[in-house]
C-alpha cells in the first residue's frame, strides 16, 4: 500500500514535470519567435535609416550648393553696386568735380569752439 501511494505520486510528479518541460519548451518556441521578429524588424528599422542619411546627405550637399551660388551672386552684386556707383561719379563733369574737391580741399580749418 505505501508503494502504491508511493507510485502514484511518483507518476503524478513525473506527469507534472513532463506538462512543465512541454510548456517551457512552447514558451522557448514563442520567445525565439518574437526574437526573429525583433530581428527582422531591426533589419528594417536599420535600412530606413540608412536611406534618411543618405537623403540627408543629398540635401546637405544641395544647401552647400545654394549656399556657394549664393555668394557668388553676391559677389557679381556687389560688383555692380560698385560699378554703379564709379558710374555715378563718372557723370560728374570734370569741372564740377574739380570744382567740389577744391571746394573741400579750400576751405580753412575750423577752430574747436571751448565751452567752459
Amino acid at each position: 500500500m505505501v508503494e502504491t501511494v508511493v507510485a502514484v505520486q511518483n507518476n503524478q510528479l513525473a506527469r507534472e514535470i513532463d506538462a512543465l518541460r512541454r510548456a517551457k519548451d512552447d514558451r522557448e518556441r514563442e520567445l525565439e519567435a518574437d526574437n526573429a521578429a525583433m530581428r527582422r524588424e531591426a533589419e528594417g528599422l536599420r535600412g530606413e535609416l540608412e536611406s534618411i542619411l543618405r537623403e540627408l546627405q543629398a540635401i546637405m550637399d544641395s544647401k552647400m550648393g545654394l549656399e556657394l551660388e549664393i555668394a557668388a551672386y553676391r559677389k557679381l552684386l556687389e560688383g555692380e553696386e560698385t560699378r554703379f556707383v564709379i558710374s555715378q561719379m563718372r557723370e560728374l563733369t570734370p569741372p564740377r568735380l574739380l570744382h567740389h574737391i577744391l571746394s573741400i580741399s579750400t576751405r580753412p580749418p575750423v577752430a574747436p569752439v571751448l565751452h567752459k
